[in-house]
């Protein structure tokens, strides 16, 4: 791979998959950016000076608290026309006046410095004039500094099963989500009957996981029976009743302050609004039922009937 090539790669990179709530995105990316980094690390300082200084115009401007940097435009290869072209616009400048246009050209003597590949050496047209000669020797250096700060490389097998194992994690949780389970969890409440755990998994449209409450059993969390044995399964929904309780006014489930009491006031949204209403329940009684009610797994309805007779004998936890 050449330079060229290598600067298109950068290009096409999407460098923001790290903030991406879909666990197939953030690990295709974590795998392409590793193997742009062992690209560097193999191909030598101009390869890593090409990397270093991508990401650092990459992730410039306000958001990240600095100015924007400009991209850099595509490496020109180090001919003899290039560095021909490079000394005559140097020269020139002795005609016109402008600290713009000498940035221009010294930023251009640095770029070629940066890339060149015949090593340490300085091309006669250039080390002939002080002044190129300076920036060029400095282009030369950074990347020599970008090439040995690079971190080792990763192992890429590694890596590749760290990502085989999320995908796997994302497959339960969509069949935690869709599949056909054997059981829902359950409580029974003494005003609305009985209540189940409700989750729909978000991450195919990169939108957190959503957590409820439903007396619905249609829309209820199908589980397998030994779920709760199960690593994965368990993880994701162990924690469900803290997940619907979840602190977030963009939820369904907030908390605020009473202004003159400073007590909590417990907020509610959407169905879990319509249930804590029709339970006749203050806010915090509702939530203190949630949290010390005793859930347990029944066994699915076979005909999604939501009645209180579709329930039959509890399966202890």
């Amino acid at each position: 791979m050449n330079i060229t090539a290598f600067y298109q790669l950068l290009m096409n990179e999407d460098w923001h998959t790290s903030w991406s709530d879909d666990p197939s995105v953030y690990w295709a990316g974590e795998v392409s950016h590793e193997r742009i980094h062992q690209m560097a690390l193999t191909h030598g300082p101009a390869f890593a000076w090409l990397l270093s200084e991508f990401r650092k115009r990459e992730f410039s401007g306000p958001a990240w608290g600095t100015t924007n940097l400009p991209h850099l435009p595509p490496p020109t290869e180090p001919t003899i026309s290039a560095l021909i072209d490079l000394r005559a616009d140097f020269e020139q400048l002795a005609f016109v006046s402008g600290e713009q246009d000498a940035s221009c050209i010294l930023g251009r003597c640095k770029y070629l410095g940066a890339i060149y590949p015949y090593g340490d050496t300085v091309p006669a047209l250039i080390s002939s004039v002080g002044a190129l000669r300076k920036i060029w020797r400095e282009g030369q250096n950074e990347a020599v500094l970008a090439h040995q700060s690079l971190r080792p490389a990763a192992d890429l097998d590694e890596l590749l099963r760290t990502q085989t194992e999320s995908l796997d994690r994302q497959k339960r949780a969509l069949q935690g989500d869709r599949m056909e389970g054997d059981v829902n969890v359950s409580a029974l409440h003494p005003t609305l009957g009985r209540l189940y755990w409700r989750y729909v998994y978000e991450g195919d449209c990169n939108m957190p996981d959503y957590y409820s409450i439903t007396d619905q059993v249609r829309l209820a969390l199908q589980l397998p029976e030994d779920w709760r044995d199960d690593k994965h399964l368990h993880w994701m929904h162990k924690s469900h009743l803290s997940d619907v309780l979840t602190n977030d006014m963009y939820g369904d489930y907030w908390q605020e302050e009473d202004e003159d009491t400073f007590e909590t006031i417990h907020c509610f949204d959407g169905h879990l609004a319509d249930l804590q209403t029709r339970s006749g329940q203050s806010g915090r009684e509702f939530v203190n039922w949630l949290l010390t009610a005793e859930w347990v797994d029944v066994p699915r309805p076979k005909n999604n009937d939501d009645s209180e007779s579709s329930t039959q004998s509890e399966i202890g936890l």
